[in-house]
């Protein structure tokens, strides 16, 4: 992946999260154990921009698990504002 689309997929995943945490009426969780905290996991898919399945490959329930796969790599790696880093 390029420098550009890192930054912009980087970008992307940052804003969706922030977004999510302002409906977030629970503790922040921080560090990668977010990705795999059930009820965090639950609500950041109804953040995730589920668009890219233009040609219908995959149901939309398999488009959703491939988001949230997505994100919990991203988070894996480290990803993720000042709000969700550990300290």
């Amino acid at each position: 992946m390029d420098t550009s689309k890192l930054r912009f997929h980087t970008d992307y995943m940052m804003d969706m999260e922030n977004e999510a945490l302002e409906s977030w009426s629970r503790e922040i969780i921080t560090g990668r154990k977010r990705a795999f905290n059930k009820e965090w996991v639950n609500h950041i898919g109804r953040y995730l921009d589920l668009c890219g399945n233009i040609h219908r490959f995959y149901t939309e329930d398999e488009w959703k698990l491939i988001r949230i796969h997505e994100y919990r790599l991203w988070v894996l790696q480290g990803g993720g504002d000042e709000w969700f880093q550990e300290e």
